[in-house]
């Protein structure tokens, strides 16, 4: 008989445990309001802010970049050039790219340089097709804005100059998961910060 209470106790426990599971997943149901079962999130809740650690600036980013240095004679003068590069890549080969080169010498022709940085990255693959390159202010700074393909990919950018120093941002993806969206929000969301 003790057996029996014990059993029909268990099976009787187990008939509730289920029964409340069941009733659970339809719970959002009873929720006040209206509710679709479907979470939904902004655009761009995953790109997290990123600053350097000089805090030269700040701009969103789908992951936390890496980062390489490297100073080159440059070529029209006896000064250097210092390449700070900081590159976050995501799993479906959307490349966002900052470059600071900072000149030992004064940047004499502001837009010949530009010019001259947009070429050098446009002529390394002969099969690159210029769609467009304009000069085009970026944050009341000398810049020019550029796009260019190749057979797989699209680079769209921009590149503009403060002080000694020329800020490259680009976007690089393959031709078929370019997001038009994702480039304008990365652009819009650097900011030079005051030191």
């Amino acid at each position: 008989m003790y057996k029996r209470i014990v059993y029909g106790g268990l099976l009787l426990f187990l008939f509730l445990v289920l029964l409340g599971f069941f009733n659970l997943k339809k719970a959002y149901k009873f929720l006040p309001g209206s509710t679709s079962g479907i979470l939904t999130f902004p655009q761009f809740a995953g790109w997290i802010p990123y600053s350097p650690p000089t805090q030269q600036f700040t701009v969103d980013l789908p992951l936390v970049p890496q980062y390489a240095q490297q100073t080159v004679q440059s070529p029209n003068s006896n000064g250097t050039q210092t390449y700070d590069m900081y590159v976050s890549q995501t799993h479906n080969q959307e490349i966002y790219l900052i470059t600071l080169i900072t000149f030992s010498t004064e940047i004499a022709n502001q837009p010949l340089t530009l010019r001259s940085i947009v070429d050098e990255i446009f002529n390394k693959d002969h099969n690159n097709r210029l769609i467009s390159f304009s000069n085009t202010p970026f944050q009341n700074n000398t810049g020019v804005e550029f796009h260019f393909e190749a057979t797989s990919n699209q680079t769209q950018g921009i590149a503009f100059i403060l002080n000694q120093r020329v800020y490259l941002l680009a976007y690089i993806s393959e031709k078929g998961n370019f997001r038009q969206d994702n480039y304008q929000h990365f652009i819009s969301s650097f900011k030079l910060n005051e030191l």
